[in-house]
């Protein structure tokens, strides 16, 4: 049992050699999985899908949900890429930065708390609260500045979807904590309004992620960067921060 992870990275490695020095798109016909939020899936899936198409027409997605912390089903090759946002990389893990952003407060357009520019803590604290368990960790570090007090606030609903969120935001006086650029995108979207936090600051920096097994696959090497590609370009994604080259 203590070799079976061992030899599966050795014949990976291995099935990486026979592929060609020139890597072509149009041949492939690989089927790959790809974990992020429904917010992803929404607005920049799409996108990649369209790409692939013209591109690399035999290759197939299999889309999942991302929940943090998922990183043994990359080790296990269950998920071969995920965009997630964390702050120190785990172990084994290869990953590319999308950029940086930082947490804002949700809520819907005639919320008493609009008439604030930023919001303290009591503000924060005197709303119940909706989380988002889907995709990365947007607000834990909240929860731990808020516990190191002995407070915490009231989360009224848990649930893995930015889309269900904005319909009980929309319909009540509950809040969400989410990054910036996608509060600016659900704003606009759907008419909510966002504020700042006053109290805490944190930066939130978004990756690309894949194991170490997968670092010298072309075909991997291929679909990740397309993924950058697409991400970076979307106006629905992340553009604050630093991005390194590959």
């Amino acid at each position: 049992e203590a070799l079976v992870e061992p030899l599966r990275q050795v014949l990976e490695a291995l099935q990486a050699l026979r592929e060609p020095a020139v890597f072509d798109p149009a041949r492939c016909e690989r089927r790959f999985c790809l974990a992020a939020s429904d917010y992803v899936a929404e607005h920049m899936l799409p996108l990649l899908v369209a790409a692939l198409e013209v591109e690399a027409p035999g290759v197939s997605l299999d889309f999942r949900t991302w929940q943090a912390g998922q990183y043994a089903q990359l080790a296990s090759g269950e998920i071969d890429l995920a965009t997630t946002l964390f702050d120190e990389s785990p172990a084994n893990l290869h990953g590319r930065l999308l950029g940086e952003d930082r947490a804002v407060c949700l809520m819907r357009a005639d919320h008493p708390l609009t008439a604030r520019e930023l919001l303290s803590q009591d503000d924060y604290l005197a709303f119940k609260h909706v989380r988002i368990s889907g995709g990365g960790d947007k607000d834990s570090f909240i929860d731990r500045h808020l516990r190191a007090q002995g407070l915490q606030r009231r989360i009224s609903l848990e649930v893995p979807f930015f889309s269900a969120t904005v319909q009980v935001v929309g319909n009540s006086q509950a809040l969400v904590t989410v990054p910036e650029h996608i509060a600016r995108q659900l704003a606009r979207l759907h008419g909510l309004a966002w504020r700042p936090l006053a109290f805490v600051e944190h930066s939130q920096r978004y990756w690309v992620v894949w194991h170490q097994r997968l670092q010298a696959s072309a075909e991997h090497r291929w679909l990740r960067n397309r993924v950058y590609e697409v991400w970076r370009q979307s106006q629905f994604g992340v553009h604050g921060g630093h991005a390194p080259s590959p």
